[in-house]
């Protein structure tokens, strides 16, 4: 195994294969973040004309 270097247990190509899934994952999960964030405004944003439109006294 000369030439390669070792990341503890892990091979090289283990090592950058594992850091490829992590930069998948933080974007997968920061996609999903935004997209909730985008639906709980939006709901937020229908509850508050309902109600004014209900009540328009408030």
């Amino acid at each position: 195994m000369e030439g390669m270097r070792s990341y503890g247990i892990f091979s090289k190509e283990a090592f950058e294969t594992f850091i490829q899934a992590l930069d998948v994952t933080w974007k997968g999960m920061a996609g999903i973040f935004i997209v909730m964030s985008l639906l709980f405004v939006a709901i937020y944003l229908l509850g508050k004309i309902k109600h004014q439109d209900q009540d328009p006294s408030a």
